[in-house]
């Protein structure tokens, strides 16, 4: 049985020089691997702290727009 999945797309921009916790923009947080918040300090590996605000983005968009939420079956097409 295979199951449909839903596909939303999330604007990448930003996203790793955006804070997940406070919310400030500043490319000089981002320096190669490590994500460094010059406004709150809030430390994390660039491309984990990109991911999980993509996460946020589509979480948030769930919520406003009845999108199906993260893990929530769509729908089941029988296999072929």
């Amino acid at each position: 049985m295979l199951h449909a999945i839903h596909v939303v797309n999330v604007d990448p921009h930003y996203t790793s020089q955006q804070c997940n916790r406070c919310g400030t923009i500043d490319k000089e947080s981002r320096n190669k691997s490590r994500y460094i918040c010059k406004h709150c300090g809030h430390t994390d590996y660039a491309d984990v702290h990109a991911a999980k605000n993509i996460r946020d983005t589509y979480a948030g968009r769930c919520n406003r727009t009845g999108i199906p939420s993260i893990g929530e079956a769509i729908n089941t097409v029988p296999a072929v």
